[in-house]
């Protein structure tokens, strides 16, 4: 993997001012969806089979333990920056840390992780109007992004058009929706709309309660997946779980807060919904381990039964 993400520094297919996919063919390959797995997996046999991370205080016991495991992945993610793949950085990270979280820290600071990251997002809302005019002039896809999520209507030739064609089609929808294949913002109006806009294609079809019922469903399967994992001794297959519903509840909230405007649009897929096959097959390998560990936990709960 290492190699991939190499190998698209200098030869990636860019889309989107990211050089992310390796194209063979007709074959498209994403590597940082493919990294989704291979962390969690990689960090479930740290966190289990490694010293241990914390202390009773939940703080780290020795900086080297964390330091030294992660050396390879750290490589990873600046890779993934530097394509630059903002959202697939992001996402993976957000794995790693909530992994790192369920695995060894305890109520305390994982309330000061909360807060924190909270304060950052607000922060970030209230300070990107004074250092708006710098940015606007900023080449750069992902910086023309950042503004335009801020004000849209203002960019709204520019790269504000995405954001305001999202708003359109959900407001279009209303609560039940124009009916489906009957939305007209995803035939040349929408960019993207088998992928970073998906929800709100929907919202347009199916109204806000087609919107709730897919997040609804997405809720279901991360509480289900938690729910296998918090039943399980084994800390290995606990923290698979545990990476696999974040990566699940961070890709859905990154692509439906990007589609309404809560966040910069990053360009992520939303999960088991969105087009793309490296994102379907990166979930579907993580949803197996879930489902094997599933499998497994029921096993053993029989035989205490017996």
């Amino acid at each position: 993997m290492v190699f991939a993400l190499i190998f698209l520094m200098f030869f990636g297919a860019t889309t989107n001012g990211a050089a992310g996919w390796i194209i063979l063919g007709p074959v498209h390959i994403q590597p940082a969806e493919f990294c989704k797995p291979l962390f969690i997996l990689y960090y479930a046999n740290v966190l289990a089979y490694e010293k241990p991370f914390f202390e009773n205080d939940g703080l780290p016991k020795e900086f080297i333990t964390v330091a030294r495991p992660s050396l390879i992945p750290i490589f990873m993610l600046l890779l993934i920056l530097f394509q630059p793949d903002t959202g697939g950085f992001a996402i993976n990270l957000f794995i790693i840390l909530m992994m790192i979280l369920a695995a060894g820290s305890n109520f305390k600071s994982a309330r000061i992780w909360i807060v924190g990251i909270g304060a950052l997002f607000v922060g970030f809302r209230l300070w990107i109007k004074p250092f708006e005019g710098i940015i606007s002039h900023m080449h750069s896809y992902q910086m023309q992004r950042i503004i335009s999520f801020s004000d849209p209507f203002k960019y709204i030739q520019t790269s504000g058009h995405q954001l305001v064609n999202s708003y359109y089609a959900i407001s279009n929808g209303g609560w039940f929706g124009v009916g489906i294949g009957n939305g007209i913002q995803k035939i040349g109006y929408l960019s993207e709309p088998n992928t970073d806009f998906i929800i709100a294609v929907i919202g347009e079809e199916l109204g806000i309660v087609g919107i709730l019922v897919v997040l609804g469903l997405l809720l279901y399967l991360i509480l289900r997946i938690i729910a296998v994992g918090s039943r399980t001794n084994d800390t290995f297959y606990s923290t698979i779980c545990y990476g696999t519903a974040a990566y699940i509840f961070i890709q859905t909230l990154f692509n439906t807060g990007g589609a309404i405007g809560m966040i910069p649009l990053t360009g992520v897929a939303l999960p088991f919904i969105s087009y793309g096959g490296s994102s379907i097959i990166a979930l579907t390998i993580c949803l197996g381990l879930v489902l094997h560990i599933s499998r497994i936990e029921k096993k053993e709960r029989n035989k205490k039964a017996k």
